[in-house]
């Protein structure tokens, strides 16, 4: 169940697989082989985007994969919402994040992150997080900031559309174990997250077979069958 998912995200993001030492940190008790770090010791930089201007033709339906945070429903990003022209991107203020680092929604639907497996041009209301991976994985940072919505929230700033500035989504901290321990962490919970969403898929297709096994049955389409008692 989800319950249980959100149960081993916080188990496996703050105590890590087997250890025995722990030490205190600003951020809580982690691991002792663990560090703490900021997202931007991480980071080899921060993107922002922008939206091309919707009145041109010339800068709509081209070729280069567009989105905004709307888009984010799940932990990758495969194909574009939209898609933009050369020249829509070279006339306005988005950028195209190479693939296989963070999207992460910084004013509209914040802390919405997700993994982009193409390269992809970005609104405004997302900023690219381009990782070292020398230090860190897409999959680790996926799930903790997935896990941590409310410390992004809690930086939103601004009265109208609350936002997150690119400095402070760098000094977002995080508790970093070494890599091999990162890689394992993220495909236990990723193989979680598929076993669920199977659960999901399962359910309902048996939610659509009974509402329309009902709706047989309620409109005369199908009879219900009556063994004749003697």
């Amino acid at each position: 169940t989800e319950r249980l998912k959100k149960g081993m995200m916080q188990e496996l993001l703050s105590k890590g697989i087997g250890h025995k030492e722990f030490k205190d940190t600003k951020i809580g008790r982690i691991p002792k082989e663990w560090e703490v770090v900021r997202l931007s010791d991480i980071s080899l930089g921060f993107i922002g985007g922008g939206t091309p201007s919707t009145l041109n033709p010339n800068y709509w339906n081209g070729d280069i994969a567009w989105m905004t945070s709307a888009h984010i429903n799940g932990r990758v990003i495969t194909n574009g919402q939209k898609y933009i022209t050369k020249k829509g991107l070279e006339n306005s203020a988005t950028n195209i994040i190479p693939k296989d680092n963070l999207l992460v929604a910084t004013r509209v639907g914040i802390g919405k992150t997700a993994i982009n497996k193409i390269d992809i041009a970005i609104s405004q209301d997302l900023t690219g997080v381009i990782i070292d991976k020398n230090k860190s994985i897409p999959d680790f940072l996926y799930w903790y900031i997935t896990n941590n919505k409310r410390k992004l929230k809690y930086l939103a700033q601004g009265s109208t559309i609350k936002g997150i500035l690119k400095k402070e989504l760098g000094r977002l901290k995080i508790p970093l174990p070494p890599l091999p321990e990162q890689k394992k962490i993220a495909e236990i919970l990723s193989t979680v997250d598929k076993k669920l969403e199977l659960e999901r898929e399962r359910k309902k297709k048996l939610e659509r077979i009974k509402r329309g096994l009902m709706n047989d049955l309620l409109t005369g389409k199908r009879r219900v069958k009556v063994d004749a008692i003697h």
